[in-house]
């Protein structure tokens, strides 16, 4: 991670708990529960999505990746 986050939104009872990311640590360390979810990074916090959410996102952004890469290759036309 290039930064430390301001602040972390982990999912409990389907409701965002704001916490630190010291706090994050400390409870990852503690809960092995925390290998399974998948947080984005997003205005400098971390959020925590669902499995599906976090794959959509990286696809997404793997798709605008490609179409950069091939606009920069063949040159950006409509």
């Amino acid at each position: 991670m290039k930064h430390i986050p301001k602040k972390v939104f982990i999912l409990e009872d389907s409701k965002y708990i704001e916490t630190t990311y010291e706090e994050f640590n400390r409870r990852k360390q503690a809960d092995e529960s925390y290998r399974e979810k998948r947080f984005l990074s997003m205005h400098g916090m971390l959020m925590e999505v669902t499995k599906e959410e976090y794959l959509s996102y990286y696809k997404e952004k793997r798709r605008q990746r490609y179409i950069e890469e091939r606009a920069k290759k063949f040159g950006t036309f409509s």
